[in-house]
Parts: C-alpha cells; structure tokens; sequence
C-alpha cells in the first residue's frame, strides 16, 4: 500500500510541475553538518554532528514542521536550509 501511495504522489507532483512549472518551493537532499571540538589549545579533537543527511521537501503553499527535543539541531537545520536557498543550486533550491 505504501508503494502505491508513493506512486500516487509522484503522479500527482509530476501533473503539477507539468501544469504549474516547479512544484516544490524548497527541496533540500543529505544536508548536514558538524561542529568542531577543540582542546584547550584550539587543536581539533573531533566533531559533534548536529545534522546529518537531512532530506525533504516543501511544496507550494505547503507548510514544513520541524519538531524534536532541545539541543537536537533544529535551529541548525532551519539555517543551514536558509543558507543553501541563498546560495543557488546545489543541496537547497529554492
């Protein structure tokens, strides 16, 4: 059943592309992100991965929640989102 659902919604965005051009305002595949850690010379000793492989996308007049617990990578989701639409094609296309 869920075959035939993702089917149905690949018709139905390929039908609206077709009659409306782009159907998506945002489409965002594998963003990702990691924050350095240093030691108390400023070396690096490793990372801290705030967002991983983080993939979706936003249709036309669509609303995108993002929900999780505190310190998860929310906010850094929505920046690094706002920062790939800024910067043109690539991992965000806006």
């Amino acid at each position: 059943m869920a075959i035939q659902q993702a089917n149905a919604v690949t018709a139905l965005r390929t039908a609206l592309q077709g009659a409306f051009g782009r159907a998506d305002i945002l489409e965002v595949n594998g963003i990702g992100k990691t924050f350095p850690i240093r030691d108390m010379l400023g070396r690096r000793k490793g990372g801290v991965s705030a967002v991983d492989g983080v993939s979706f996308t936003l249709p036309k007049q669509g609303t995108l929640g993002i929900v999780g617990e505190s310190g998860c990578g929310k906010s850094t989701l929505a920046r690094l989102a706002d920062a790939a639409h800024r910067a043109g094609p690539g991992r965000g296309q806006l």
